[in-house]
């Protein structure tokens, strides 16, 4: 039950950056099936939200965000140096 609930809760948080309708319509008949509102064709078109970030599944956009590391490399009497991974 928990990681349904982390799953919940991460994709109401990451709705802006998923191709999640922002503002789904809300249809006449409860059996039609859903349509998608203008700025939500637009947003999986573009591939893009509105502030123009890009937009990804919620499976491809956790696989991102675990491929990203920090590693910290101290090398003797030098200054300690930050490198931050970022696959893509």
């Amino acid at each position: 039950m928990l990681a349904y609930a982390v799953r919940f809760e991460l994709e109401q948080r990451l709705a802006p950056l998923l191709f999640k309708d922002d503002s789904p319509l809300v249809p006449a008949d409860p059996v039609a099936p859903a349509q998608r509102s203008a700025a939500g064709k637009r947003k999986a078109a573009t591939k893009r939200t509105a502030d123009g970030l890009p937009v990804s599944s919620f499976r491809d956009l956790l696989d991102a965000l675990a491929a990203l590391c920090r590693n910290h490399l101290r090398v003797v009497q030098e200054p300690t140096i930050t490198e931050d991974d970022i696959p893509f």
